[in-house]
Parts: C-alpha cells; sequence; structure tokens
C-alpha cells in the first residue's frame, strides 16, 4: 500500500487499464506502455518488480464481477493460469490448473483452483488463531488452495470429474470494529461470521462461472 501511494499516477493507470480489460474493451494484455512508464519513475528493482505485477495481474483476467450492479457481496477475479502462474518453478507448480479464481470480501479472502472444466472437491474455512498465524495463513493461501486441488485431482483419477478446491481465508477481527460484533461476536471466525464469509464467496464464485 505504501509503495503505491507513492506513485498514484501509475495506479491510476493501473486502474484504466484493468477497467478496459474488465469491460471489454480490450484484450488481455501485459501493457508494455505502462511498463516503460514503471522504469522511468521508479529506480528500486523489488519496487519496479512488485508494482509491473499490477500489469501481470490485468493481463491474466479473464472474467471478474467488478463491475457488477447492485455491488456484489464479494470481488471476484477468474484469472488465466497461464499467465498467474508463468515463469513459476514446476516444483511448486507441477501442473497447470485448468482456471484459478481470486475471490476478495471485506473481512476475508479466498481462492478457487481447478484442474478441469467440470471438477469437484470442497471448500476450507482457513482459521487462525493470532497475528501471526493468520499472517503465515495468508503468505500461504493460494499455494494451500493449488495443492489441494492438485491432490484432489489424483483422488478423482478414475472418475470423469477433475479435483477442485476452495479456500477461504477470514480476518481475525470485524474490520473498523472495537470489541466486535453486537450480532455475531467479537470475532469474524464465529459461526455467523464464518458462515458469511462462505456465504458472499460462494456468490462471488458464481458471478464468474455463470
Amino acid at each position: 500500500y505504501q509503495l503505491v501511494q507513492r506513485y498514484c499516477d501509475l495506479a491510476r493507470m493501473f486502474f484504466e487499464d484493468f477497467s478496459k480489460i474488465a469491460l471489454g474493451e480490450v484484450e488481455p494484455r501485459f501493457n508494455a506502455e505502462i511498463s516503460k512508464a514503471i522504469d522511468r519513475s521508479c529506480a528500486d528493482p523489488q519496487d519496479r518488480q512488485i508494482l509491473k505485477m499490477f500489469l501481470t495481474f490485468n493481463h491474466s483476467i479473464l472474467l471478474t464481477n467488478f463491475f457488477k450492479e447492485p455491488t456484489p457481496g464479494a470481488l471476484s477475479f477468474r484469472l488465466n493460469p497461464a499467465i498467474a502462474l508463468k515463469d513459476r518453478p514446476t516444483s511448486l507448480y507441477p501442473e497447470i490448473p485448468h482456471g484459478i479464481y481470486l475471490i476478495c470480501g471485506r473481512d476475508f479472502m479466498g481462492f478457487h483452483t481447478r484442474f478441469r472444466d467440470v471438477s469437484r472437491g470442497g471448500i476450507r474455512l482457513v482459521l487462525s488463531r493470532d497475528k501471526t498465524t493468520y499472517e503465515r495463513n495468508f503468505a500461504t493461501l493460494f499455494e494451500e488452495c493449488y495443492n489441494l486441488a492438485f491432490t484432489q485431482q489424483y483422488k478423482n483419477k478414475d472418475i470423469p470429474e477433475g479435483g477442485s478446491k476452495g479456500v477461504i481465508l477470514p480476518d481475525r477481527s470485524w474490520p473498523n470494529s472495537n470489541g466486535g460484533n453486537v450480532v455475531a461476536g467479537a470475532s469474524i471466525q464465529g459461526p455467523l461470521g464464518m458462515r458469511s464469509c462462505f456465504t458472499r464467496y460462494l456468490d462471488a464464485l458464481l458471478d464468474c462461472m455463470m
């Protein structure tokens, strides 16, 4: 966030590029013009690499509910696996999946990975007992989703359906609340909070599937 704040002009360019792709005005592509603007504006190699990931994200977008009316309960993005996992080691991702979905809610983050168009699997709620655990879960969330789906793919080898899995990582507490939510308690990881995350995750996922 601090890096984006330092380069607000670039951030506006990222969003304009995203909007054109998401609305179907242009085909998904890596925007070389904005990439050159990053090189001109940013001297630090690591900062340039981070900023160019916005372009890679835009390039990978196949479908999103970002501009859906009314505003959805969570945002979903179907990503092109060949772009999203390009140049990643095969030791981590031995097989390119059929589909990758990113789901972002106000109080949760999630992924869905599937290895065939028609796949079966489950959804896992990943809970965090403390801040350190949450940060570790956040950093490894996609890897967990991929590995679960990949394992399911092997389990399903003798049936027509491929393997798929979804993961949901709820926040440790309600956003902008001191002491919790009067209805659901002190944590988004309580029963009502988890149900809310699960429902909004599914609604957003279906927006990019149906």
